[in-house]
């Protein structure tokens, strides 16, 4: 039995187009499982930023409770601080005019941090 030649051609096109077609088929899912893997990263580190930026949240919220703690603190010395200075006028001022003892008005919401003993205390809690 003898092919002929259109046949012969037809036959290597079909298989060439086949071939192609397998070829074509591998080359796009390759490229869907290389799309849906990169698709799977992208979706995990998205997951990793929203934890690290609800943690930084979080941290935020933290250091934002230091910092109101701080600021009270620093009142709080302030207005010692203010009290002590007021004490402080009306001594020079009560001396200056030649008088002994203490002035009057002067507050006493200092005598425990002034007085606190053998060592020095810390800050008012």
């Amino acid at each position: 039995m003898q092919i002929s030649d259109s046949a012969l051609i037809g036959a290597i096109i079909t298989g060439i187009l086949g071939l192609a077609g397998v070829v074509a088929t591998a080359i796009i899912g390759f490229r869907s499982k290389l799309a849906e893997d990169t698709t799977k990263r992208i979706e995990l580190l998205m997951q990793d930023q929203n934890q690290d930026i609800s943690d930084l949240r979080g941290e935020v919220k933290d250091l934002r409770r230091e910092v109101e703690a701080v600021r009270e603190e620093s009142r709080r010395w302030r207005s010692l601080l203010d009290i002590a200075l007021a004490n402080i006028r009306s001594w020079v001022a009560w001396n200056a005019g030649g008088r002994h003892g203490e002035p009057p008005g002067v507050r006493d919401e200092l005598v425990e941090h002034l007085h606190p003993g053998p060592h020095p205390r810390e800050p008012p809690e």
